[in-house]
């Protein structure tokens, strides 16, 4: 008996150091289209790099979760500006601590903002920050800008997916490409947001862990798993199998499927968000103004919207809309869908019918280009053979190409494209200079028309937003007449969310990524 007791003691013991089995982790599971390269200099891959960089990163400031428009404060706790918006003072907050323990101060800004205004360094802010006169430290935690001419809308861009980036880990390296030089930045990447980097596993998923020590509160889900996957039928069934908690691009031809699965909750978001028919200002056959606007006309924006689209999406006459409501000119159209004229406007800028109804001009070569896209998204699918079709009635042959989306945008980026169907956010604000105007840091397609500088200019002169109103009435007016691409509609966003997803805010799922650190995960389903 005394044997039996000791060994019953032992064991008790035993039990009483032994630590109890951990409890279940809070995942938010979230698809990514592509592989991410989390490198907040000039962000490759665009869509799935900011999605990480929105929880791993901050910025100087946010958009608020109660609107997504709003800007309200993030590493910096307020602003002011000079009465002509051309001086900018931002107190920053203090307490803030990069992922490695070093703390953030005004140096990790300046820092930033020299990076940003080197031209090779292709930062998405140059443009804003090429009329940068002088940064000014004025203490650890306050900084000034002075700017050459008036940046009324300063904040809203900074609201735009611009990271703030640890001077002390890539000062003195050559970022003009994320490579050799940065690779160690590359493989654990270092951010002040309340998650960090754990693994990365090409092609399958990038997982990030709760950061206990991040300034805005301990984070109540535990990780965020990224799971790559191009394909948004996949990610339908994945969420129908209980797999996956969000779909964050909710198609037409998927809004039924989504509908049908018992535990998904979708919310509606107007956000500025269009979709356009790219054409490469540099490729030989867009050169003519007639050629572009007959191309507009072949389109029939109606029955793409009412019937292709299910009534889901309303037509497009410019790059200002409707989600940015004190700006949107709702008395602006675009050219109307009118066949017949399509035709005479090719025929002046001497495009005849040739074999097959196909156009060729007088040396005989076709009226022939391609249409890139990328892969895995219905709609879109869907939308480069309706343009394929519209565009042969009028005798243009088009063909469609599809791409990996990486593989698409480097395309892209670099150029090397004649038209391309896509889809465009842009911040909630009508300066379209990064888009539009020339040398602007988001200007694929290299248009360039001196008048529609002329007005940009202007519009970001005045915080007076009747004023700014006008002169985007005007600039949508032109641009809507030069055609530098194709406005083919505006899309509130779908995005569904699964039931244990708790506290998301209803906004653009970008900066519903922000407020993850707020997030909960319902018990019941845990």
């Amino acid at each position: 008996m005394k044997k039996i007791f000791r060994w019953m003691v032992v064991i008790a013991l035993l039990m009483a150091f032994t630590p109890a089995p951990a409890l279940a982790k809070k995942i938010l599971r979230f698809p990514l289209r592509g592989n991410p390269a989390v490198w907040p200099v000039s962000q490759p891959s665009l869509i799935n790099t900011l999605m990480i960089q929105k929880v791993m990163f901050n910025g100087l400031v946010k958009y608020s979760k109660k609107d997504g428009v709003t800007v309200v404060p993030d590493l910096a706790v307020s602003w002011t500006h000079s009465p002509d918006v051309k001086v900018w003072t931002f107190k920053l907050r203090k307490g803030v601590r990069w992922h490695d323990g070093k703390p953030f101060t005004a140096a990790d800004v300046e820092f930033n903002y020299k990076v940003h205004k080197v031209k090779k360094y292709r930062s998405r802010f140059h443009r804003q920050m090429k009329t940068l006169e002088k940064f000014e430290v004025l203490d650890s935690h306050t900084v000034r800008l002075t700017f050459s001419q008036p940046m009324a809308a300063l904040t809203v861009q900074m609201g735009y997916n611009i990271p703030v980036f640890p001077k002390h880990l890539l000062e003195g390296k050559d970022l003009k490409y994320p490579g050799p030089a940065t690779q160690k930045f590359l493989e654990h990447p270092i951010g002040t947001g309340p998650y960090k980097f754990k693994e990365f596993k090409r092609g399958s998923y990038f997982l990030v862990e709760r950061n206990d020590d991040y300034w805005g509160g301990k984070p109540k889900i535990d990780e965020v798993y990224f799971k790559i996957m191009p394909d948004v039928t996949a990610q339908v069934a994945q969420m129908k199998a209980n797999e996956l908690d969000v779909i964050w691009e909710v198609e037409p031809s998927l809004i039924e499927a989504v509908r049908g699965i018992p535990s998904a909750v979708i919310h509606k978001k107007d956000a500025p968000y269009y979709n356009w028919f790219l054409l490469n200002q540099k490729h030989p056959l867009f050169k003519d103004r007639r050629v572009r606007q007959a191309m507009a006309m072949a389109f029939d924006k109606k029955t793409i919207a009412n019937k292709i689209l299910k009534g889901m999406v309303q037509p497009a006459s410019g790059p200002v809309q409707p989600a940015i409501k004190w700006a949107y000119p709702k008395d602006v159209k675009g050219l109307p869908y009118d066949p017949a004229r399509a035709k005479k406007l090719l025929a002046e800028a001497g495009w005849k019918p040739g074999p097959g109804g196909i156009l060729q001009n007088s040396k005989g070569e076709k009226f022939t280009f391609e249409i890139s896209g990328d892969k895995g998204n219905p709609t879109r699918e869907l939308m480069f053979q309706v343009s394929r079709q519209m565009l042969g009635k009028i005798g243009i042959d088009a063909t469609v190409k599809l791409y990996e989306f990486n593989a698409l945008m480097k395309i892209y980026r670099g150029g090397k494209f004649a038209a391309r169907f896509a889809y465009w956010i842009t911040p909630p604000d009508p300066d379209v200079t990064d888009y539009f105007g020339t040398g602007g840091g988001r200007n694929f397609i290299k248009y360039s028309n001196p008048e529609v500088d002329k007005l940009l200019k202007k519009g970001v002169s005045t915080t007076d937003r009747k004023k700014r109103a006008a002169v985007y009435k005007v600039v949508q007016k032109l641009l809507a007449e030069d055609v530098p691409g194709i406005y083919m509609y505006y899309k509130p966003e779908y995005i569904a969310v699964h039931k244990r997803i708790t506290g998301f805010p209803k906004i653009g799922i970008r900066d519903w990524l922000l407020y993850v650190n707020e997030m909960d995960i319902d018990k019941k389903f845990n």
